[in-house]
């Protein structure tokens, strides 16, 4: 194929492609997307050898290796909607609108199992392009240069500068595409072309009143999360808001299901002084075997998640056709679909003027609280100290026991969580201590802190039930395929450390807390983002 042909071949593509540097026409088109081989190699050298570097690795990988299942990039249609920020000193701009897009993606690599606790990486993120009309491609509606450091995932919205009424768009049809460029720890990157285009119908001046959204919901106003027992059970199901017992993901794959419901109410606008009125004309339809109470865009795998904090932001909901009917029933305008959403979000990132589980007019978005996983536990015959001081087994521990927590508490279990684990990691210290937890259990270090268990070593030195100080010996995975255990206290959330096998180790509380260990950038990636957003800059400027 010649690069024409293939430049062709992109102007046409829709989805997600990912560039093969080591086929000709791929490269050159990667290279005339940077403005040429001498001018990457003179003005950003380090964006020239990860080039260089990602070239060597495109040409050395196997064929059949090359695929994006560690990459997961997603634009949303391209939509009109109100633009606050900008309307804020624009004058009668009530049927004015402004084009927006947004861009959500994760990177990482997808076939390892969730519950795996591998670390944040920090990617450098280069993302340039455009929301064009095809058939005016020269000039774009909106322009995106932007280069930044991310964890794992993207969500990114764009909005035009300039308002539009929206009745410019009405049956017309809208392009989105870009390039995205990410680049790893070792400055390698890969680049992707992706594109979306969005055809315009002539919506009935939304018909919609209002949308309330039932589930799902938190049950926790104090932090608004809303909690998933992860492979799990409990004896009181009170605390968690939805639970996955037995959806471990190694019956699927890797992949756990989304199984959140999505219920709610939709109300339709009354149309004063007529008799004409909007009417639900038909879900859209669901594919074979779908159950619509679950509708959510992607399942929770790994790329869902940042897995650290174990948080994952899921998008969700239906598709109506609404139609507008005469006072005898009969259809006078043909139905035309509105696309509903739940969409979990942090509370920073929440729009302009916006607010979880509340309607916005003209909007058929509905933002709810990020979706938290809990999961880990302790091997069942771990033993754990009373307040006491005798031991009971973990599968033997009961609501209403009392048991010593680090430092020099007494705490009441109020519920005992449960599940299946084919693995654990095995803790081994100088003393002759041995305790065995599931990988991100965290165990209680010298300085005060917690750390996952898996990430522990030979040499690392953790608090022991005296007090004292223990030296890790040795850190393996073993099989295990049975149940493992672990515990929450009366008047107790931020997290506590009871005694198991001699050594400090977390309640469920102190497995599930987020995380607040950052990879820290290298110096080379730091000079790369400083050259990612000159190149951003001169990207605007050509």
């Amino acid at each position: 194929m010649s690069l024409i042909e293939f430049e062709k071949k992109m102007e046409e593509q829709e989805g997600l492609y990912l560039l093969n540097l080591a086929v000709d026409e791929e490269r050159q088109y990667y290279l005339e997307s940077v403005g040429g081989e001498d001018y990457l190699k003179n003005n950003f050298p380090l964006m020239y050898e990860s080039y260089i570097r990602s070239w060597e690795a495109d040409r050395d990988e196997p064929e059949d290796q090359k695929d994006t299942d560690d990459v997961h990039f997603e634009v949303y249609d391209i939509m009109s909607v109100i633009n606050g920020e900008a309307a804020s000193n624009v004058e009668n701009i009530s049927d004015k609108y402004s084009l927006a897009v947004s861009i959500t993606g994760d990177f990482l690599d997808t076939n390892t199992v969730l519950t795996a606790p591998v670390p944040a990486n920090t990617f450098n993120v280069s993302i340039n392009g455009k929301i064009y009309d095809p058939d005016s491609p020269r000039m774009p509606y909106v322009e995106i240069h932007e280069s930044f450091q991310q964890v794992n995932k993207i969500d990114r919205q764009y909005l035009s500068e300039e308002l539009y009424h929206k009745e410019e768009f009405w049956d017309r049809m809208l392009k989105a595409k870009f390039t995205i460029s990410v680049y790893d720890n070792q400055n390698r990157n890969r680049t992707y072309v992706y594109a979306k285009t969005t055809r315009f119908g002539n919506p009935m001046n939304y018909a919609i009143d209002n949308i309330r959204f039932d589930a799902p919901v938190s049950s926790h106003p104090e932090t608004n999360e809303i909690r998933i027992l992860y492979a799990r059970s409990a004896q009181n199901l009170s605390q968690p808001d939805y639970i996955y017992k037995s959806n471990a993901p190694e019956s699927n794959g890797g992949i756990m299901w989304t199984i959140v419901p999505v219920s709610g109410e939709v109300t339709l606008k009354n149309i004063h002084s007529s008799e004409d009125y909007y009417s639900f004309e038909k879900l859209s339809k669901a594919e074979e075997g779908e159950d619509r109470r679950y509708d959510w865009v992607h399942d929770i795998d790994k790329a869902s998640t940042d897995n650290r904090e174990r948080i994952c932001y899921l998008v969700g909901g239906f598709g109506y056709d609404i139609c507008k009917k005469n006072g005898k029933g009969e259809i006078i305008e043909a139905g035309i679909e509105y696309q509903i959403q739940c969409r979990s979000i942090a509370r920073e990132d929440l729009p302009k003027d916006r607010q979880y589980y509340t309607f916005k007019e003209g909007s058929g978005t509905i933002y709810i609280p990020p979706i938290h996983l809990w999961w880990g536990c302790h091997a069942k015959d771990s033993r754990i100290r009373l307040a006491d001081g005798s031991c009971k087994r973990a599968d033997e521990i009961k609501i209403g026991d009392r048991l010593t927590a680090y430092p020099d508490k007494a705490l009441v279990v109020n519920n005992i969580y449960y599940g299946h684990e084919a693995q654990l990691v095995c803790v081994k210290t100088d003393a002759g201590h041995r305790v065995c937890v599931s990988k991100g259990h965290p165990l209680l270090k010298e300085d005060g802190t917690g750390i996952d268990a898996i990430r522990l070593s030979a040499g690392d030195r953790l608090i022991s039930e005296s007090g004292g100080i223990e030296t890790v010996s040795s850190v393996e995975m073993v099989p295990y395929e049975d149940m493992v255990y672990n515990f929450t206290f009366e008047e107790e959330e931020e997290g506590n450390y009871i005694i198991a096998d001699g050594l400090y180790s977390g309640d469920f509380y102190a497995q599930n807390k987020c995380s607040n260990r950052k990879e820290v950038p290298t110096e080379e990636q730091k000079a790369l983002i400083e050259e990612l957003a000159s190149f951003s800059g001169c990207a605007a400027g050509r």
